[in-house]
């Protein structure tokens, strides 16, 4: 095949996966509700450590005023001790899946905004920066007797 036409090729599939309409590339679920489910997690989380805080100074506070023994207070202190480790692992595996959904996030937008401003302008771009895009955007092309697969880069 001729450069002209694997050109076009590939700016055609891009075309095609971008969404004319402005919504980007498809996107599989809603990432908006995953991410308040996450964000809610971590809120409910946070809720719970607080809870535990209180209830260690509840236990503490028993003590000093000899409602329960020493002991009992140390017993109580180490369970909610081994809660609060718990927690506060379920909390840093929530909040680090969160930062995840958000740099995943902004990673597509500025995909999506590449592939935006190098289809508007194919025509009127410097070689060099349309490769220099084509080369941030796309993993692989694929060319064959059928026609041109492109693979975008995750």
């Amino acid at each position: 095949r001729r450069a002209e036409e694997l050109e076009s090729a590939v700016r055609d599939e891009l075309a095609g996966m971008f969404a004319t309409d402005g919504c980007g590339f498809p996107q599989a679920g809603d990432g908006a509700a995953v991410l308040a489910e996450q964000k809610a997690d971590a809120e409910r989380l946070r809720s719970r450590l607080r809870a535990i805080d209180r209830r260690l100074e509840s236990y503490v506070d028993a003590a000093s005023r000899g409602r329960i023994t020493r002991d009992k207070m140390r017993n109580l202190s180490v369970q909610a001790a081994a809660d609060r480790l718990a927690t506060e692992d379920a909390l840093e595996s929530v909040e680090r899946r969160v930062d995840e959904h958000i740099n995943a996030a902004e990673r597509t937008r500025a995909r999506e905004q590449s592939v935006a401003h190098l289809l508007d302008g194919w025509g009127t771009l410097p070689f060099e920066q349309r490769q220099a895009t084509l080369r941030d955007v796309i993993a692989r092309i694929q060319v064959n007797d059928d026609g041109v697969t492109v693979v975008l880069r995750p």
